[in-house]
């Protein structure tokens, strides 16, 4: 048989592109493509992430019969947890902003892992800086009572050239590190690792792919808020004034919110809001809004 470098996916890149389009939804490549890759073999080679992550010498135990050091959840949100007897957390009451993986590890010291990934959103430091203060405070702020001595690290994974792009971001408040590390990156440290193979070749195709389906990102950085369509009606017909200002791609007039009228999705539809009535490009006021969805509902 021919010897072809798992480099080459040429067959899965012909495959994709003849059959159903690429996910481009972030949640596909941190909850599917990531644990595929990094988790392959029972955690065999999971000492690979860790090291790009500054952590080494860390034994993983994940023999659900016989030993297990190791917690792994995909969109971590504590207030659908399971509770957890007198050490119930208590509901956070900021902007929700759960992060796309958590991992704890029980080493010699507990170990918490808190990634912000992102794939064809190309975020400002600005906004991701933001976005992981959000979940500091909404995660590990809420994680670190409960263990003594705890090491967290709290990274951003994003490609190669979005990394370039960010440079670093400065400590957590707490002093906890935000490293960046890139696809490219996983991509490399687990190219020999056979089982892994699919979901690597599906990253590297989509990582190939980046330059065509990226997507700049501002989303979050103006608002103070974010809340259904269906909660914004009402508060306003019932004279809350709160929030002045609300976001949707391309405006009052756009294609995306007459999609959400004429589906009746803007019920459900999650929008961004703010306080300020200062005039920016794909914001509205809420009360243009409100005057356009009742004259048709």
């Amino acid at each position: 048989m021919e010897n072809i470098s798992r480099n080459d996916v040429t067959a899965l890149a012909d495959f994709f592109e003849r059959k159903l389009p690429l996910n481009r939804k972030e949640v596909y490549y941190t909850a599917t493509v990531l644990p595929g890759i990094i988790c392959a073999d029972g955690f065999k080679h999971f000492d690979r992430f860790l090291k790009l992550l500054g952590l080494e010498g860390v034994h993983i135990q994940a023999e659900p019969a016989n030993a297990t050091n190791i917690q792994f959840f995909t969109e971590y949100n504590f207030n659908k947890t399971k509770p957890d007897g007198d050490q119930e957390s208590p509901k956070f009451d900021g902007d929700s902003q759960q992060p796309d993986l958590v991992i704890f590890l029980q080493d010699s010291n507990p170990i918490v892992i808190v990634i912000e990934g992102k794939m064809y959103v190309v975020p400002t430091k600005a906004n991701l800086t933001r976005q992981m203060e959000m979940q500091e405070r909404e995660i590990v702020a809420r994680v670190r009572p409960r263990f003594k001595d705890l090491k967290i690290v709290h990274a951003a994974l994003v490609p190669a050239k979005v990394k370039n792009e960010l440079g670093s971001l400065e400590p957590c408040p707490e002093k906890h590190p935000r490293p960046i590390i890139s696809w490219e990156q996983i991509v490399t440290a687990f190219d020999d690792v056979e089982s892994a193979e699919y979901f690597n070749g599906v990253l590297k195709y989509a990582l190939d792919n980046f330059e065509d389906l990226k997507t700049d990102a501002e989303f979050g950085l103006h608002a103070d808020a974010k809340q259904s369509g269906v909660h914004i009606v009402n508060a306003y017909l019932e004279g809350e004034r709160e929030y002045l200002m609300m976001g949707r791609k391309d405006g009052l007039d756009g294609a995306s919110i007459n999609n959400d009228i004429e589906t009746r999705g803007w019920l459900t539809q999650k929008y961004e809001v703010k306080r300020s009535d200062a005039a920016r490009k794909n914001w509205f006021s809420i009360s243009e809004f409100v005057k356009k969805v009742t004259k048709v509902s």
